[in-house]
């Protein structure tokens, strides 16, 4: 799904909801992985397109440790 995408909130939560429904009363473990793992690289890639945009090549890591110190 397009992360753009105005549904795509509705139905990651409607998705996690209803792998509540199963034996692990948090979710299933693999999904949250998945979803997990999705955001990080679109969060990895949102922070090197914006270093890219705003700051010298040597400073790319610096973008990263900001973000995950913050």
């Amino acid at each position: 799904m397009d992360p753009n995408s105005p549904e795509r909130v509705a139905f990651v939560s409607r998705a996690l909801k209803w792998s509540t429904g199963g034996s692990s009363k948090l979710g299933h473990p693999k999904l949250h992985q998945l979803l997990a793992v999705t955001l990080w690289k679109e969060v990895l890639l949102m922070l090197v397109e914006y270093s890219a945009s705003r700051g010298f090549r040597s400073e790319v890591d610096m973008f990263v440790a900001q973000a995950v110190l913050q």
